[in-house]
């Protein structure tokens, strides 16, 4: 009897996904062997039964810079959707700074008025 791990669980659940979503895709920092086989198995999985797919990455499909097999499928699977570049990050950091500064500011305002009364 083959003992089931947790590794082997989660690959089993991306083999079978019949909706899948590779984020960051040609942002891999180490191109191991292991790393692009696996890779290119469950791509080329998806690609031959015609699984629905969705690739976001912040590199231009032409551009990515992976194993040529990957690439093509890529290629071959998708259909750009081009999106505002957008730093939703330092949008979110940017808001919350502001929010910040304003109630330290109302707290300041509030001190000054108790500073009156007394």
């Amino acid at each position: 009897m083959q003992e089931t791990t947790p590794l082997k669980s989660g690959v089993a659940l991306l083999w079978g996904a019949g909706f899948d979503v590779y984020d960051d895709v040609g942002a891999q920092v180490e191109n191991k062997d292991w790393i692009i086989t696996a890779l290119f198995r469950l791509i080329d999985r998806r690609y031959a039964n015609r699984y629905s797919t969705i690739f976001t990455s912040n590199i231009k499909r032409e551009n990515l810079k992976t194993d040529p097999r990957i690439h093509d499928r890529i290629y071959r699977m998708t259909i750009p959707v081009i999106m505002p570049e957008v730093n939703v990050r330092k949008q979110m950091a940017d808001e919350e700074t502001k929010s910040f500064l304003k109630s330290l500011q109302e707290r300041g305002k509030q001190s000054e008025e108790l500073q009156v009364f007394r």
